[in-house]
């Protein structure tokens, strides 16, 4: 039996003292490795709120794939009818590039005979209607008198003639013919009294028409050529008319003004004169005072009986302009002459007019001036921000203290925490707004 050591308390307590001062130490290092630990468990929980939110992108990825392959077998199905549509187009386009090519053969066919028309009409007004115009030259009788034509016969009186030295003259009256131009069409409408103002614009063509070519018109000639302006009714009546002369049943007019009443009263507006003024207490200014004036004056010319002045002054005012009557009224009530009073609210109308004018420029100018500021503002710091980003699901999450409002739209488009941003819970169920640190950090960052 092996003796027992005598107990020494001293190398006791230096061993307590020992194991104590390792505890201690090893009590500070388990300390230092809590923080650690806490930030290790909140990488590790938003590395898993990441793998889930990635694990979202990737199904919504997936389904848009799907749908993009169904999108890509489509366009294919697609794309081959496309190939189809342009083959049967190739076949259209030579058949109607060979189609063209016969229309432009025939075209030119078309042009060489109708050159050739034209040529041989040119060539019969040379030969045979220029001549027709041309008369006979003037010559005295024996007895100096009575004047006769070449072949002896009298010239009527009051006709006038063109000597053979100047035959070129009817060649000159039938290109003024041309320029003249064709009378305006008329088919026997009533309204608007249409008969009367075709028979006074016809009167104005003959009367110009004799004056360009110089030419002695019989009324006779010139009923016929009024006549050629009328169509559809009217013609016919005209050409019924002259059916029922031969026959001697009707008396045709046998001069122009004759011609021109006889259209007024078959074709004389119904009512005519109610219609007239009717037309005429409708009149108000839609433009200028002096269109307006016009208008009046295009209208009392033809009502029977005319009214007054003091009438046609009262009306004047009816019809005007709400600021221009008000000019009128507040400054110039005392002028009861109707052409004084006209001139007076053309002249206020026209002021009216340059005020417009020079606010119009004004604005325009205004507008350029904006332009120019926001193009050279273009690109400085002080610039509009850029719309706001939008989020979507499967979009990162953005970040709560940086972006609020974008990270309220993530959370309500993933229909997660607005709290930490986690999508297994609500927020009234989140740890994080409780006290503990179970939330997704990273939209805290």
């Amino acid at each position: 039996m092996s003796a027992v050591p005598p107990f020494n308390g001293h190398e006791v307590v230096h061993i307590g003292e020992q194991t104590l001062s390792n505890l201690q130490v090893l009590a500070e290092h388990l300390a230092a490795l809590i923080p650690r630990s806490n930030e290790t468990a909140l990488q590790v929980n938003a590395l898993a709120v990441q793998n889930s939110s990635n694990g979202d992108a990737i199904a919504v990825l997936r389904d848009r794939t799907d749908m993009l392959n169904t999108a890509v077998q489509s366009l294919d199905n697609r794309t081959g009818a496309i190939a189809d549509n342009v083959g049967h187009l190739a076949n259209i386009t030579t058949s109607s590039r060979d189609q063209i090519q016969d229309v432009a053969q025939s075209i030119g066919y078309l042009r060489a005979d109708t050159a050739a028309s034209i040529e041989t009409l040119v060539q019969r007004i040379r030969a045979e209607i220029i001549p027709a115009l041309t008369p006979a030259p003037i010559m005295t009788s024996n007895d100096g008198n009575t004047p006769s034509s070449s072949t002896g016969n009298p010239v009527p009186n009051g006709e006038a003639t063109v000597p053979p030295s100047h035959a070129s003259e009817a060649e000159y009256a039938f290109r003024l013919r041309v320029q003249v131009g064709d009378l305006r069409k008329y088919n026997g409408d009533r309204p608007n009294d249409a008969a009367l103002f075709w028979t006074k614009e016809a009167a104005l063509w003959l009367r110009r028409y004799k004056e360009l070519t110089r030419a002695n018109i019989s009324e006779t000639q010139g009923i016929h050529l009024l006549a050629d302006g009328l169509e559809g009714k009217a013609k016919n009546w005209w050409l019924q008319r002259q059916a029922a002369a031969d026959e001697g049943f009707e008396i045709l007019p046998i001069s122009v003004e004759g011609f021109l009443a006889d259209v007024r009263q078959e074709y004389q507006e119904l009512q005519a004169e109610e219609s007239r003024r009717d037309r005429y207490e409708k009149l108000t200014q839609t433009g200028t005072v002096q269109a307006f004036v016009s208008k009046i004056r295009d209208v009392v010319i033809h009502l029977n009986p005319r009214p007054s002045e003091y009438e046609m002054l009262r009306h004047f005012r009816k019809g005007l302009r709400e600021d221009i009557l008000f000019e009128m009224e507040t400054h110039y009530s005392h002028i009861t002459e109707y052409n004084a009073y006209i001139r007076q609210a053309n002249s206020i109308d026209l002021a009216f007019q340059r005020i417009k004018d020079i606010k119009r420029k004004s604005d325009r100018n205004k507008t350029g001036s904006q332009q120019s500021n926001s193009r050279s503002t273009a690109g400085r710091s002080d610039a509009p921000d850029k719309p706001a980003r939008v989020y979507t699901i499967g979009s990162p999450i953005p970040s709560k203290k940086r972006d609020p409002e974008g990270f309220k739209t993530w959370c309500r488009s993933n229909n997660a925490c607005f709290e930490c941003g986690g999508k297994d819970h609500k927020a009234t169920n989140c740890d994080k707004k409780n006290g503990t640190s179970n939330g997704a950090s990273e939209s805290e960052n």
